[in-house]
């Protein structure tokens, strides 16, 4: 919002959409940055990756959960509910995947898949599904009370969140104007992290 204050006169649009959709486009110059889940160095020739903030998977509910009454919450609490999990392939589906394996757990079983933030949003507030999210997707869905995070602590999950763009692309002044304020709101979403 702050961009656009200063800026009025910029356009802006983004796309949503598998991630490798997503590289493509931005290989060809269809979309300038990504935004999102970074995928290490190596991964992409070609492109650069920026770190912003360093989040990590959460438990997420409807405020008014059942587990939410809960001091502690166990694996075996969560999977008495139906899941709303990222779409296979993912960074975060993967991660979480991995998360549940390494601690031999059972894996959810009724699951909706969805990158979908308004599906995902409408999901949990009206029904007592589960979700396993980066915190920083709902934060403000926390603040405004619809969504909650469980007591799961998840330290293995680190989820680096970052820019990527072409490398030795020159961008746009509005592009960079862009990554500088998102380089702003990071710094301010990792304290409230």
């Amino acid at each position: 919002n702050q961009l656009l204050a200063e800026h009025s006169d910029l356009d802006i649009t983004t796309h949503d959409g598998p991630l490798d959709d997503l590289v493509a486009a931005l290989r060809c110059g269809d979309i300038d940055v990504m935004v999102g889940a970074l995928h290490g160095p190596g991964s992409d020739g070609g492109l650069n990756e920026e770190r912003l903030i360093d989040d990590q998977l959460a438990i997420i509910v409807r405020a008014q959960h059942p587990l939410t009454r809960l001091k502690k919450v166990e694996w075996k609490d969560l999977l008495q509910y139906p899941w709303v999990l990222p779409r296979h392939g993912t960074t975060t589906r993967k991660l979480f995947e991995l998360v549940v394996e390494n601690r031999h757990e059972k894996k959810p079983s009724h699951i909706v898949e969805t990158s979908s933030l308004v599906l995902l949003r409408g999901l949990l507030v009206e029904s007592d599904r589960v979700s396993a999210r980066s915190r920083h997707q709902i934060l403000y869905e926390e603040q405004s009370g619809l969504l909650a995070t469980l007591p799961v602590d998840l330290p293995e999950s680190r989820l680096p969140i970052g820019i990527t763009t072409r490398a030795r692309s020159v961008l746009a002044p509005a592009v960079e104007m862009f990554i500088e304020e998102l380089r702003k709101v990071a710094q301010q979403v990792s304290k409230t992290l």
